[in-house]
C-alpha cells in the first residue's frame, strides 16, 4: 500500500484457517441508536500497561464480547447485524462477521473498546475480509484519546470486496493515555450513499513497536 495509508504492503493473506467448517455462535443482534461505552475517562497515568503487552482485550473475538468495561462494546442498530463466526477467520477459532443492510447512509460508530495505551511508540494493527462494501466511504478501525476525542491513529478503510488483508498504521503517544478503539464510518456525500455488504474483522492489536 501507499506509504501511510494504514495498509499494510502484504496483501490478500489467506487464512490458514478460513476454509474449514464448524457450528455458528448465537446471534449478536441489538437495536437502537449507536451508544458509545464509556460514561467517563480512567486518569490517564492511573495505570501504566506491562511493557509488550497487548493493549486490546480480545482482539480475536475468541471470546463473547463484554458488552462494557474493557471490553468490546457492540453497537446497537436494528439494520447491522453481528455474528461471531467460527468458520471464516484469518487466526484462532472466530472472527467477528459484520453485515450492512443497505437501506441506509450512517455515521457509524462500531465494535469499540476502552483501553490503556503505555507511553512510547506503538502500532495498530488487524486483519479484515470484505463482500461488496458499497458506498465510496470504507470502514476503518480508529484509536482517539478518550480525554478529548483526539485521532491518535487509523488504518483502512476497507472498500469493495478483498480478501483476508492486513491494515497497520503506527503512531506514538507521550504518557499512558485513556484511549477508545473502535470500526469507524463516515457518511458519504454521493448520490450512491447506502452502506451495505459484509465485513470480517479479526485480530486487532495495538502492541509497542518492535525497533
Amino acid at each position: 500500500g501507499r506509504p501511510g495509508d494504514g495498509r499494510d504492503t502484504t496483501e490478500g493473506l489467506r487464512s490458514p484457517t478460513g476454509d474449514q467448517t464448524a457450528a455458528r455462535s448465537p446471534v449478536l443482534r441489538s437495536s437502537g441508536p449507536p451508544v458509545l461505552a464509556s460514561s467517563g475517562s480512567p486518569a490517564d497515568a492511573a495505570f501504566d500497561p506491562a511493557p509488550g503487552a497487548d493493549c486490546v482485550f480480545n482482539g480475536g473475538f475468541e471470546a463473547e464480547p463484554l458488552g462494557g468495561g474493557f471490553g468490546w462494546v457492540l453497537p446497537r442498530d436494528s439494520r447491522i447485524y453481528y455474528e461471531r463466526d467460527y468458520r471464516e477467520r484469518f487466526e484462532g477459532i472466530a472472527s467477528l462477521r459484520i453485515e450492512f443492510g443497505g437501506e441506509s447512509n450512517p455515521d457509524y460508530t462500531g465494535p469499540h473498546q476502552m483501553l490503556i495505551l503505555p507511553a512510547g511508540r506503538l502500532k495498530l494493527q488487524f486483519t479484515a475480509r470484505s463482500e461488496g462494501i458499497t458506498s465510496d466511504q470504507g470502514i476503518s478501525v480508529e484509536l482517539v484519546a478518550l480525554a478529548d476525542r483526539r485521532r491518535l491513529a487509523g488504518a483502512g478503510p476497507i472498500l469493495g470486496t478483498t480478501d483476508w488483508t492486513r491494515y497497520s498504521a503506527s503512531f506514538e503517544v507521550d504518557q499512558p493515555r485513556a484511549a477508545m478503539v473502535m470500526l469507524r464510518r463516515r457518511p458519504s456525500e454521493k448520490f450512491d450513499n447506502s452502506l451495505g455488504g459484509r465485513l470480517w474483522i479479526d485480530e486487532v492489536r495495538i502492541r509497542p513497536e518492535k525497533e
